[in-house]
């Protein structure tokens, strides 16, 4: 009996020790990929239940694709029940695809249950097709768009074309979906896209 309290205070040792030589490890491999996260934030992690190894791969990831993404963001994501692999993921792959989309939006697909990579990949391949098909592109000085009342030519996933005035447009919408055929109304000329939203039937484009 009395060696029961000693026996357990080993036990315990032993498990505080590899799970510092764990995260040790985590924390030094993020710092040599440049993507720094702090120990003491790993040991909160471990404490909140969060996977700790896939936090800071997701991070480095994110990192070396030259992402501003938090490891408080993707614990957030993890903690909302998303999947933060894949979130990061579809944000590198529409970075590159120069999609225009944010973190936001794709964090809300995936809490909407919607596959973010099928999206994304979906979305580079409309854009691809789009650009040789002689699709126009926002730029900053298309402010004039803003108001206007087209149709949508291509479902947004959600990124699709509009057609306004007789021209083919490449347009995001905040929302996950829009089918095609649906009126839409411009809220926003940003630097390399236009941002959409549904509008009413009787709005005359």
């Amino acid at each position: 009996m009395d060696l029961i309290l000693p026996i357990m205070a080993v036990v315990a040792a032993l498990i505080a020790l590899i799970t510092c030589m764990l995260l040790f490890k985590l924390w030094m491999k993020a710092a040599l990929s440049g993507a720094h996260v702090s120990f003491p934030i790993l040991v909160a992690m471990k404490l909140r239940g969060v996977p700790s190894k896939i936090i800071v791969n997701s991070h480095i990831m994110a990192v070396r694709a030259g992402l501003n993404i938090s490891t408080c963001d993707l614990e957030s994501h993890f903690l909302a029940g998303g999947k933060v692999e894949s979130v990061v993921q579809a944000m590198v792959a529409a970075t590159k695809g120069n999609l225009g989309m944010t973190w936001q939006e794709i964090v809300e697909m995936d809490l909407a249950g919607r596959n973010v990579l099928d999206v994304v990949r979906t979305s580079v391949e409309a854009k691809s097709n789009d650009h040789h098909e002689g699709n126009w592109s926002a730029n900053a000085s298309d402010v004039q768009l803003v108001g206007a009342v087209g149709e949508v030519l291509t479902p947004f996933t959600p990124v699709g074309t509009i057609e306004i005035e007789g021209r083919r447009i490449n347009a995001v919408w905040n929302g996950v979906f829009i089918e095609e055929g649906a009126r839409i109304r411009v809220v926003e000329v940003q630097e390399d896209r236009v941002v959409v939203e549904e509008a009413e039937l009787t709005e005359n484009i």
